[in-house]
């Protein structure tokens, strides 16, 4: 998902991909990401989102439960 003119990512984008080991989202215009995007993704290895428009980021970003 590298390399696109994408500002957000919506909630529950990544549901269902808990096999996935590798994500890319460098050099893109996100200003924003929802605060459980990555909940599941127990296999992530490498993320990657550098060169974005993030001023910052949730708190529970990397959480491994969903607040309720």
């Amino acid at each position: 998902m590298d390399s696109n003119q994408l500002t957000t990512l919506p909630e529950g984008l990544f549901d269902g991909l808990g096999s996935l080991e590798l994500l890319a989202l460098s050099k893109s215009q996100l200003t924003m990401l929802p605060e459980d995007l990555f909940y599941g993704l127990e296999n992530l290895k490498s993320l990657r989102f550098s060169n974005n428009q993030f001023t910052t980021l949730s708190r529970g970003l990397f959480a491994v439960a969903r607040n309720p």
